[in-house]
């Protein structure tokens, strides 16, 4: 029953105009108080003793419309309703009375804002203010920071006015704080969640074993943070079985010993996830055994009780604070926004969300929005049906299994269905998979095919590419080969996966043996990616302009050709504000490189928010002193990036250059490629110098940062350690720059942008690819001074910083230091007089 009421006042009101009009229907239109009372109205229409004009335009959302029908009966006409949806549409609310005003029949209920309990900066400023709970907690670790102090201030207001903040935050302003202190706080004060998203997981781990219990400490308050895992992290204990008892035949007889450490493993762990396993089991056995979403049967399996996932998710439930990652949270909003149901997803409800690391917000989002495909993919999907190439020699898959318990009567049916069903698989399904495993393989090696041939001779030579389907492709007839191949490949899935259903059916009539549960959650999984991939491939093919991007990447190996396509979004701002602008009512993104020169424009562009009135920016400095603490050397000498000898001349620059800092050096490329030509020029003579040369690729990441932070090395590195490491003291004295990072215009996503800038009338260059660069140089340099007591160099060995004039962007976007630009020996003493001054 709706508790939406007319005030004693507002019934009088209405029953002295009814009297009024001799009786006849009157439209009023009513406003609501925070008691939900109507206590107001004013009369806008009167009509007769059947109706009355209603005016649509006359309400705003959180009013209510109250018309009189004049018979007593308040039940809604036809054309009640049809007018009632209007206004609801708008958030009006639609209300009949009698004549008396004593009854009343709610058709819509209006829309109330919600109320809630606004932060006051003061109360959490003094928290972290000389004197306040934090300095007395962390006692000499504590050091005061305005600008930590005016983030918080930011932060509050994006939660007290629901708006989108842009927050860019100096290294050792201590953002995190800035942003915990107001989401807790408010989650406390308004119960609702907050979510944290990260990029990285090393700032995951900084979250939840630093930060928060450090925050739980100072606040002294008793609030709940959890993590987030993705469901593939998580074991399925009616997978393992199906693997352990032999089930489908899913385990290779060299594989046994790592199945038996899982399930061993399975019984004495508390949280079930990947991360508590104490070692790293191949990709393909996990596989075997992890949670999925596809497959999943929830409260239908007879572990649900027990599922490490659904308790990971009622932990969820009950937390104030949840850390996720990037990939989640858009991977969450992607199922939610084509989903009704509320309990789908990845996380739990929320409203408010911070996004830390929020330069790559972009790019993550851009991958989520868009789908893609691998031969491999399919063909594992299909293995698991009917395995063509099984190492024991024999048969296996769940199509082989179930035709089994048919054959063997385990599945107890009438006979002319069984022996229906026995046909079916035997004589229709085996031979569609073994048929489609051979088409799809041909139809994505024709692909390679394609767009090998589209290369030039020197991009043949690297045995790996990424092309864009070019307008210019699509109108050939070789296109028009790949799309019928394509679209012969997508009909034969769906023909094969509508067989599954039939399957599954079966199944479900005996969904009561566990072994058929077994079964049937397999079976859901391959139907389900199928069905994912019917729709890749049908989207793949199509030649509409539809905002898309269309792309390959293809790589021969020695077990054969790999393969992948892709269709990305190449405007991302509508997707933005229709899944997570329009989801939440705070947004706040921050990152120490969110701006270029201090200007906000080329972000804002990239996510939408130009042009709304919801958004507010700030930079907040760092704290530390970069004119003493770093030295920004550049060699004026040097020939540019690709011309000849540039590869030789910084060889021998960084080898000096290294020697003189005694190693504790991060040299960073755009490319492997001039990553191994310098590594392999150099090594030596590091090793003849006492200097450990350590290079990306040839360890796990975390164990080369191990090694790094030891000291006395030099780490070559490439893309992924731009960003997201934190190598403080001694251990990194000089950050190499090689070559100013930006995007490779041939890449199949940015040449699509690269157009689309030029369509809109914009400078590419300047507008995009600048911009980017700028954005990844500035966490390079970044990676060097992480405490008020680092101390080092930058040394940049691409001249464009200073012969063009873009380069002014990429220096202005750098705290205020210590420049030296010159020729290469004098430069050489700077970097030795730097290093050595106390």
């Amino acid at each position: 029953m709706s508790e939406l009421q007319l005030s004693e006042k507002v019934k009088g009101a209405i029953r002295d105009e009814i009297t009024h009009c001799s009786g006849n229907e009157i439209f009023f239109v009513g406003s609501i108080d925070k008691k939900l009372f109507v206590d107001s109205v004013e009369v806008l229409a009167r009509g007769n003793k059947f109706s009355v004009p209603a005016l649509v335009d006359s309400a705003r959302a959180g009013d209510v419309v109250i018309h009189n029908h004049p018979s007593g009966n308040l039940y809604p006409s036809d054309q009640d309703i049809a007018i009632a949806s209007i206004f609801g549409n708008n958030g009006v609310g639609f209300l009949i009375v009698d004549n008396q005003a004593d009854n009343s029949y709610v058709v819509v209920e209006p829309y109330i804002e919600e109320q809630y309990e606004p932060l006051e900066n003061k109360e959490l400023e003094e928290l972290l203010a000389p004197g306040g709970r934090f300095s007395k907690v962390m006692k000499d670790r504590y050091e005061f920071r305005q600008g930590q102090i005016d983030m918080v201030d930011e932060v509050i207001n994006a939660f007290n006015q629901n708006g989108i903040s842009l927050a860019e935050a100096g290294t050792g302003i201590g953002k995190t704080f800035a942003y915990l202190i107001p989401s807790i706080k408010w989650s406390l004060q308004n119960n609702e969640k907050v979510l944290i998203s990260t990029n990285t997981i090393n700032l995951q781990e900084q979250l939840i074993e630093k930060d928060l219990p450090l925050v739980k400490k100072c606040l002294d308050e008793k609030f709940k943070y959890s993590l987030v895992k993705g469901m593939g992290n998580y074991i399925c204990l009616l997978r393992l079985e199906t693997a352990s008892e032999g089930l489908l035949d899913l385990i290779e007889k060299e594989d046994e010993d790592d199945f038996k450490e899982i399930a061993a493993w399975s019984k004495i762990t508390k949280d079930g996830s990947l991360s508590d396993l104490n070692f790293n089991p191949p990709n393909d056995i996990w596989d075997k055994v992890s949670a999925e979403s596809e497959s999943c049967i929830r409260a239908k399996c007879p572990y649900y009780s027990d599922c490490f996932y659904f308790k990971a998710r009622k932990e969820l439930a009950s937390s104030n604070i949840i850390i996720s990652n990037h990939h989640l949270t858009f991977s969450d909003l992607s199922i939610k926004s084509a989903s009704i149901h509320s309990e789908s997803g990845v996380l739990p409800p929320y409203k408010r969300v911070v996004f830390d690391e929020a330069h790559n917000v972009e790019d993550v989002a851009r991958i989520h929005f868009g789908m893609r495909a691998s031969k491999i993919g399919i063909l594992r999907a299909l293995g698991r049906l009917r395995s063509v190439r099984s190492k024991s020699g024999r048969d296996k898959g769940v199509l082989f299994y179930i035709h089994s318990m048919i054959e063997n009567k385990k599945i107890k049916m009438i006979d002319n269905i069984l022996e229906e069903q026995l046909n079916r698989i035997q004589e229709n399904l085996i031979p569609r998979v073994e048929e489609l495993y051979v088409s799809v393989s041909e139809a994505f090696d024709h692909l390679f095919n394609v767009a090998f041939n589209q290369l030039n001779e020197n991009e043949r030579s690297n045995h790996e590419f990424s092309i864009r389907i070019s307008e210019d492709l699509r109108q050939t007839e070789v296109w028009g080969e790949i799309q019928k191949n394509i679209e012969y490949v997508r009909i034969k899935i769906s023909q094969l996966n509508n067989e599954i259903k039939e399957i599954i059916k079966l199944l479900l009539l005996n969904e009561r043996n566990n072994e058929f549960t077994r079964v049937s959650v397999e079976l859901r999984s391959v139907e389900s990616k199928l069905d994912y991939y019917s729709e890749v491939l049908s989207t793949f093919a199509d030649i509409s302009d539809d905002g898309f991007v269309r792309w390959i990447e293809g790589r021969e190996g020695k077990t054969g050709i790999f393969v992948n396509i892709g269709i990305t979004p190449l405007d991302i701002s509508k997707e933005l504000q229709n899944r997570l602008y329009e989801s939440c009512k705070t947004v706040v993104l921050t990152s120490a490189t969110i701006s270029v020169a201090g200007d906000f424009s080329f972000i804002k562009s990239q996510l939408g928010l130009i042009g709304r009135k919801d958004v507010s920016e700030n930079s907040f400095q760092s704290p530390f002193n970069y004119r003493e603490k770093m030295l920004l050397a550049i060699p004026a000498d040097l020939p540019e990036p690709g011309r000849p000898r540039y590869s030789r001349l910084i060889a021998d620059l960084i080898s000096k250059a290294v020697k003189s800092t005694k190693g504790n050096a991060l040299v960073l490329f755009t490319s492997y490629n001039m990553l191994n030509i310098i590594h392999n020029d150099i090594k030596e003579d590091f090793y003849e110098n006492g200097i450990v040369p350590l290079k990306q690729g040839t360890e796990p990441r975390n164990r080369l940062l191990e090694k790094f932070r030891l000291g006395n090395s030099v780490l070559f590195a490439t893309d992924s350690f731009w960003q997201g490491i934190d190598v403080p003291g001694e251990a990194l004295g000089l950050v190499v720059i090689a070559r100013l990072p930006f995007k490779v215009p041939t890449e199949p996503i940015v040449e699509a942008l690269l157009e689309h800038f030029e369509q809109q009338g914009l400078n590419s260059f300047l507008d995009y690819s600048v911009p980017t660069a700028v954005i990844k140089f500035k966490q390079g340099v970044g990676r060097l001074i992480r405490t008020k007591n680092d101390k080092g160099i930058v040394l940049v060995l691409d001249k464009r910083i200073i012969t063009k004039r873009y380069g002014k962007k990429f220096i202005d976007s750098l705290p205020s230091c210590r420049t030296f630009i010159g020729a290469s020996g004098n430069l050489l003493d700077e970097l030795k007089n730097f290093y050595n001054q106390d």
